[in-house]
């Protein structure tokens, strides 16, 4: 069985790579991460097989803060990338574990109307017994909506973290993932548009503050103001940055964010954007000679999909 090594970390600047015809391959990772336990009601079981498509080891896993995704791998006729949540998925309740996803890659040249049917298994490895604990769930299907499946709980930190389960060794782990039971499932025709139309924008100002800020607070928005040239329902996706300039410093002031503007959303921004007492600090350079400066940046406009 041939094997792929890459190194990642400050110490390791060579690669040494074996190929041959074998899918399976191996990624050392030399960077830290944090760990969980599987979602309640997944299959479990524990095998001496390796998992088939992508092994995941980690080196120093103390160190790794930041999230991972790995390289891509093909695996049942598709490309994927294995996801690491050393700290959880947070926002998919994944707090005290560590979570495992597995990410559709490369598919802006699927199909409209693709999907993918797929069952999917996790594993950590035992490095005391030699074992691999597997968590699997079936029939998932990939799509543009829902590009990834996993589990945000795969192994508690608490668990994989105590020495005598064998997971964490070292300052040492393993991961993989198995893709299995492919099949391609198309929804039909349907049609992609694409609309990118010149938006006509405008940002609003209030120095004293509107609303509940009133007296506390600048407030900051971009406008809409021409959404009456669109066709009724129209929804256009914009990626916004609003911004204060420091005159003096080169210290501005910036929030940003995304937000779907429509027939009744034409407006988006900050109530709380910057307290007054900061605004008009002539040290702060935000204010000077009754001047100040403000700055939008707008990016990804408009995008519909039309099926049949």
């Amino acid at each position: 069985m041939g094997e792929r090594y890459g190194f990642l970390g400050s110490k390791q600047k060579h690669k040494k790579e074996r190929s041959s015809s074998s899918a399976y391959r191996l990624l050392l990772c030399n960077c830290k991460l944090d760990v969980l336990s599987p979602n309640k009601g997944a299959p479990r079981s524990i095998r001496d097989a390796p998992p088939a498509h992508y092994i995941l080891k980690i080196r120093s896993f103390s160190v790794l803060k930041q999230d991972y995704r790995s390289a891509v791998f093909d695996a049942g006729g598709y490309k994927w990338n294995l996801c690491f949540y050393p700290k959880g998925k947070k926002h998919e309740k994944g707090g005290y574990h560590i979570s495992l996803y597995l990410v559709m890659a490369d598919s802006n040249s699927f199909s409209l109307g693709w999907e993918v049917k797929a069952s999917l298994r996790f594993s950590v490895f035992d490095q005391i017994r030699g074992k691999y604990l597997t968590a699997e769930v079936h029939g998932r299907r990939f799509n543009e909506i829902k590009k990834e499946w996993g589990f945000d709980q795969f192994i508690s930190l608490k668990t994989f973290k105590k020495c005598s389960n064998g997971y964490l060794v070292n300052d040492e782990c393993v991961f993989g993932v198995e893709v299995f039971d492919v099949e391609d499932r198309h929804t039909g025709r349907g049609e992609y548009l694409l609309m990118k139309k010149e938006l006509v924008r405008r940002i609003n100002l209030f120095p004293e503050g509107k609303d509940d800020a009133k007296g506390n607070s600048i407030s900051l928005y971009l406008d809409l103001t021409n959404s009456s040239d669109h066709p009724a329902g129209f929804k256009v996706n914009l990626y916004c940055c609003l911004r204060v300039i420091d005159q003096i410093n080169g210290i501005n002031r910036s929030h940003t964010g995304s937000e779907w503007f429509s027939e009744t959303n034409r407006s988006w921004g900050f109530q709380n954007f910057m307290p007054l007492t900061e605004f008009s600090n002539p040290e702060k350079g935000f204010l000077v000679k009754d001047t100040c400066t403000v700055e939008v940046e707008v990016a990804i406009m408009g995008k519909a999909n039309i099926f049949a």
